[in-house]
């Protein structure tokens, strides 16, 4: 019975992504992520619990104050160039349980290539992605690359927010206990930002 009630669910899950309803219809469990709507910054102006990456000393990961799509802040990752930027975190994962990873970005400028994207990969140990671990393949535009890493890609928004999103089942067996979860500007020549991360558990 308890097998039924759970194929159920997962049919049920999958027609509200077909009506576009999942967001709201989802029942999801505590935030995964520190800091996630990155309203909290250390004197340097890091955003505290994220680590930030600059692969070049042009590339600059800020607070900004002037725009954000929740609170007050938000945080700019500028690359110029031949530079890029990301921040990032681990959020903790269990074999065979479901997840919803969201994040919120703006550009203004249209970034070169495809510059706008997250990453997420397993950890503890490492485990190549796989697509049969998605919900849904149309939620998003995913691509798992050489090195078995998830890129989520984003568009130019050109002033607004929109967000990304990936909806997963880990295998049962996977030995992994952390997914990494990060937000690139990668040699997108201008300012990206990004908000309101979450990382949390589908309770189905």
């Amino acid at each position: 019975m308890m097998r039924l009630v759970r194929y159920l669910g997962w049919v049920t899950l999958l027609c509200l992504f077909a009506m576009g309803s999942i967001a709201s219809a989802l029942e999801l469990g505590l935030e995964l992520l520190k800091n996630p709507d990155l309203e909290q910054f250390s004197e340097s102006g890091a955003p505290e619990s994220w680590t930030v990456n600059l692969w070049s000393t042009d590339a600059t990961v800020q607070m900004d104050t002037t725009t954000a799509h929740s609170g007050e802040k938000s945080v700019r990752i500028h690359a110029p160039a031949g530079a890029r930027g990301s921040i990032w975190q681990y959020g903790a994962v269990k074999a065979g349980h479901t997840y919803r990873f969201s994040v919120w970005y703006r550009t203004q400028k249209d970034l070169a290539g495809d510059a706008i994207y997250a990453r997420l990969y397993t950890h503890s140990p490492t485990v190549p992605w796989d697509y049969s671990w998605f919900i849904d393949l149309n939620e998003g535009d995913f691509e798992i690359t050489n090195s078995g890493n998830l890129h989520v890609y984003g568009v130019n928004t050109r002033g607004e927010w929109k967000q990304l999103t990936a909806t997963f089942t880990l295998p049962a067996d996977i030995p992994s206990t952390r997914v990494r979860v990060e937000f690139f500007n990668y040699r997108g020549l201008t300012d990206l930002w990004v908000d309101s991360f979450s990382f949390r558990e589908v309770l189905q």
